[in-house]
């Protein structure tokens, strides 16, 4: 009974379709590197203290050294980074409505289709080089404290060198990013509403076409068989003679 209703379209016809695609891609790439090259010296003497009280002194001395020669620093860093998304996405919908005369009376008859396709991607790439060179020296004296009372004195030296020949800090960095995101969507759709009349309507053509043809095939018969026996009169009399 049901499927008598819906093929004569009793009550109205309604055909909806939704389809929902969504495809979400989402990278968070960090590279983080960090180089120090550091070539240094320190010297440090504090608070020293020389008290002479009737002496005869000779040479008190306060020496620091710090030499760097032929000293060489390279730091190479290679960041390299490649995304390649691909996305394809396919909908395909078909609908087939039937109506007749229940959607006539009814006052509707529809067919609705939706397809929504939401593609998502986001590549966030971060990179951070730091790269730190220190050549440094540093000596320090401070607060000596020499103190001689009558005393014949010798050589007294505070003394600092400090030497940096021939050094080098060499850095390279090199930092390659590279995104390829390939995206595609298709959808298709087909909706098909029949309605009952218009096939009865064809099939009525089709009969009333069938019965002229008829018609006109019973209405010439009587004349060609007459056509005929004319023509086959006039060929025996020719004969004869």
């Amino acid at each position: 009974m049901a499927g008598l209703a819906g093929l004569i379209g009793l009550g109205g016809s309604s055909v909806q379709q939704t389809a929902n695609v969504e495809l979400g891609v989402a990278n968070n790439i960090l590279q983080a590197v960090s180089n120090v090259c550091s070539i240094s010296c320190n010297e440090t003497e504090n608070g020293n203290t020389v008290v002479i009280a009737n002496s005869t002194t000779k040479d008190i001395t306060f020496s620091q050294t710090c030499s760097i020669v032929g000293s060489q620093c390279v730091i190479a860093t290679y960041l390299e980074t490649d995304i390649d998304n691909i996305l394809s996405t396919m909908a395909n919908q078909s609908s087939l409505t039937t109506t007749g005369i229940g959607d006539l009376l009814s006052g509707f008859a529809s067919s609705s289709e939706n397809i929504n396709i939401h593609d998502f991607v986001t590549n966030n790439i971060s990179q951070l080089v730091s790269n730190n060179c220190a050549i440094t020296t540093s000596q320090a004296q401070n607060n000596n404290y020499v103190y001689v009372n009558n005393s014949t004195t010798g050589d007294i030296s505070f003394a600092q060198s400090s030497t940096i020949q021939n050094t080098d800090c060499i850095m390279q960095t090199i930092a390659t990013a590279i995104d390829i995101t390939n995206e595609t969507a298709n959808t298709g759709q087909t909706a098909t509403i029949q309605s009952v009349e218009a096939v009865l309507a064809l099939v009525i053509v089709a009969i009333v076409v069938m019965i002229i043809i008829m018609i006109l095939f019973f209405v010439a018969k009587p004349a060609l068989s007459k056509a005929g026996k004319k023509l086959s009169g006039d060929l025996n009399k020719g004969g004869t003679a």
